[in-house]
């Protein structure tokens, strides 16, 4: 589903064709899916799932003395400039004409994504930063790798955007020096 919804939309997305791609017969699709919406919900909230995991996988690798920002704005640039958070981005925008369909993706990325950003204030806080401090700078670097992934939908420049995020990375050392953090520092 997520890969036909990739290729064409959901304007142009036929369960008739996601029974052919899935190798089941139109009738055992509609058992289990009765509507097209359901079909997409449930795949959205799989990729969703599949998508927490991996950054869960990711967080967990994080050791003592790695870059822990370097490490989420990693994290970040793998579920942002994803193919599967590009189709969950048109679901959300063209949910405006369904707001029940909206709502149900909106509650699957908040079920999957917030946790991970959970984890990784968690991890900040643990490395010396103060609750208030760790959010922020979170929100500010989550912020933007996904404006750039924003931006990469009209005009996809990968040096621009490598710029871009040293530019953060340079302003963000900048702020923790300011403020006499060592972001390395070992988790307390």
């Amino acid at each position: 589903t997520i890969a036909l919804l990739k290729r064409h939309g959901y304007a142009g997305l036929r369960t008739a064709a996601i029974a052919d791609e899935a190798g089941v017969s139109r009738g055992a699709l509609l058992h289990h899916y009765p509507t097209k919406d359901a079909l997409i919900l449930s795949s959205v909230e799989f990729v969703m799932r599949r998508a927490r995991a991996g950054a869960l996988r990711r967080l967990r690798r994080v050791e003592e003395g790695v870059d822990a920002f370097a490490a989420i704005i990693d994290d970040a640039r793998q579920f942002f400039f994803s193919a599967d958070f590009g189709v969950v981005l048109d679901l959300v925008l063209m949910g405006g004409k369904n707001p029940e369909f909206r709502r149900h993706i909106v509650r699957y990325a908040r079920k999957n994504r917030l946790p991970v950003e959970t984890a990784w204030r968690k991890l900040l806080e643990r490395r010396g930063l103060e609750p208030e401090q760790a959010g922020l700078l979170l929100d500010l670097t989550l912020n933007t790798v996904r404006g750039a992934s924003i931006r990469a939908l009209w005009q996809r420049d990968e040096p621009a955007i490598d710029r871009m995020i040293i530019a953060w990375r340079d302003m963000l050392d900048l702020y923790l020096d300011h403020h006499g953090i060592k972001w390395l520092a070992k988790p307390r």
